[in-house]
């Protein structure tokens, strides 16, 4: 399990670009299709799944989205600061050296719906957010 976790660790560090070739090569290498949240096993020889099979929560954990803050629009760096300040928790003077130094990731979370709320309420306020 030590070592699923630490290719877990590995995995969640990379970027978009590198996550999707390495979805890719592994769809190739084990003849699996991974799409619209589903696995579709096409040649499962070789891959047995038991009762104590954990791998939704895997897949779970490696979905997970980053908030990430692009830009500011100049006369909306206050409004933007309070919600950010709010949702990372972080002290004020943090939370403007992050927001200084953009792009800054403001939360990753594995929630679609929560991510997307961020998103709006970010943009709300006049900042221009990605989600990764």
């Amino acid at each position: 399990m030590n070592k699923i976790k630490e290719i877990l660790t590995l995995i969640t560090d990379l970027n978009i670009i590198d996550f999707n070739l390495l979805i890719d090569l592994l769809e190739n290498f084990y003849s699996v299709s991974f799409s619209n949240d589903t696995i579709s096993l096409e040649n499962s020889s070789g891959i047995q799944k038991t009762e104590n099979d954990n791998s939704n929560e895997i897949i779970k954990s490696i979905k997970e989205i980053e908030v990430q803050i692009k830009t500011i629009l100049p006369d909306k760096k206050i409004s933007v600061l309070k919600i950010v300040k709010s949702i990372t928790g972080l002290g004020l003077r943090e939370t403007k050296e992050a927001l200084d130094n953009l792009p800054f990731v403001v939360k990753k979370t594995t929630d679609n719906e929560e991510s997307n709320k961020l998103k709006l309420d970010l943009e709300n306020a006049g900042a221009v957010v990605v989600l990764n």
